[in-house]
C-alpha cells in the first residue's frame, strides 16, 4: 500500500492524476495541465521535465544519504578517477559515464550523467532512469561488456557539449516566442535520439526556433507543422526550419553576457560502467 501511495503521489506531482484513486483530493492544477496539453501548449512538456528532474534529484540525494550513513564515505573518497566496473542487467547492453566540469563562476562543479544504449544507439541523461540501471549491492557480481569504450566515450562527450551549448542558447534567446515555435521545439525534442534524422541538425533546428521569426516565416512554419500529422515527414519540418534566417544576437542582446561554453578539456571522467545482459 505504501508503494502504491508513493506511486500515486509521483503521478500527481507530474500533473496527470485526473481522478481520485484512494480518496485523495484532485486539485485544479491536474485538470489545467490536461487542458493545456489538449490545446497543444508546448510549455507543458518543459514544466513536467522540471518536475521530473526535481523528483530525480530528491531520489538521488536520498540514495546518497543512505550510502553515507552506512559508513561508505571513506571508501568513496579513496576511489580513483576513471575507475570502472560492470553489472548484469536483463535486456540491457550499454555504458554509463559520469563526468564533472568546473562552473564558470569558479564555485562548485557541473555533474553530467549519461547512459548510452548500444542497441538503440541513443543517449539518455535522465538521472532517475540511470540510477535504477546502475543500482547494485556490494556483493553484486562484476560483469564486463564487449564494446568500443573509446567510441562510446566520444559519443557521450559530444552529447554533453551539445547539451551545454543548447542550454546556453536557451538562456540567451529572447524569452517571448510565438506558440508555434514552442510547439515545434517540443516536436523536435522527441526526435533528438531518433536514428532516422541527424542529431546535430535537430539541435540546430531547435536553436533556430528559439530566435524571433517574422510573421511570414511563422505562417509557413505553422503550415509545415499542420502537414506533419498527415505525412509524418519530420525531415521536411527540420529542413524548413534550417532554411530560415537566424536573428543574430549582438552585443546588446540578452545572450551577450553568457559565460564561455565548456570544452572537452574541461570534462573530468569520474567513472564508467558496463550495464550488460
Amino acid at each position: 500500500m505504501e508503494r502504491l501511495n508513493r506511486k500515486i503521489t509521483d503521478i500527481d506531482r507530474t500533473g496527470f492524476l485526473d481522478a481520485s484513486v484512494l480518496g485523495e483530493t484532485v486539485h485544479p492544477r491536474n485538470f489545467n495541465t490536461l487542458r493545456r496539453i489538449m490545446d497543444e501548449d508546448g510549455s507543458v512538456i518543459e514544466e513536467q521535465e522540471q518536475f521530473t528532474e526535481l523528483a530525480s534529484n530528491e531520489f538521488l540525494l536520498q540514495q546518497l544519504r543512505n550510502l553515507l550513513d552506512s559508513g561508505a564515505r571513506e571508501q568513496l573518497e579513496e576511489l580513483p578517477d576513471g575507475i570502472h566496473s560492470g553489472l548484469a542487467r536483463e535486456r540491457q547492453r550499454g555504458m554509463f559515464f559520469y563526468f564533472t566540469a568546473p562552473r564558470s563562476t569558479g564555485e562548485g562543479r557541473h555533474h553530467f550523467w549519461r547512459y548510452y544504449d548500444i542497441d538503440r544507439e541513443s543517449v539518455t541523461d535522465n538521472r532517475f532512469l540511470i540510477a535504477n540501471l546502475i543500482a547494485c549491492s556490494p556483493d553484486t557480481p562484476r560483469v564486463v561488456g564487449d564494446c568500443d569504450v573509446f567510441a562510446v566515450q566520444e559519443r557521450i562527450i559530444d552529447d554533453i557539449l551539445g547539451a551545454v551549448q543548447e542550454q546556453q542558447a536557451v538562456e540567451g534567446a529572447p524569452k517571448i516566442l510565438d506558440p508555434i515555435q514552442q510547439t515545434v521545439i517540443t516536436l523536435l525534442r522527441g526526435y533528438l535520439n531518433s536514428p532516422t534524422v541527424t542529431r546535430s541538425e535537430v539541435r540546430e533546428a531547435m536553436q533556430r526556433l528559439r530566435a524571433p521569426m517574422p510573421h511570414a516565416t511563422l505562417r509557413d512554419l505553422r503550415k509545415a507543422y499542420e502537414q506533419f500529422p498527415r505525412n509524418q515527414d519530420i525531415k521536411s519540418v527540420i529542413g524548413f526550419v534550417l532554411s530560415t534566417d537566424v536573428v543574430s544576437l549582438d552585443s546588446t542582446s540578452p545572450g551577450s553576457d553568457l559565460q564561455p561554453t565548456l570544452s572537452r578539456d574541461d570534462l573530468r571522467l569520474i567513472c564508467f560502467e558496463y550495464v550488460w545482459s
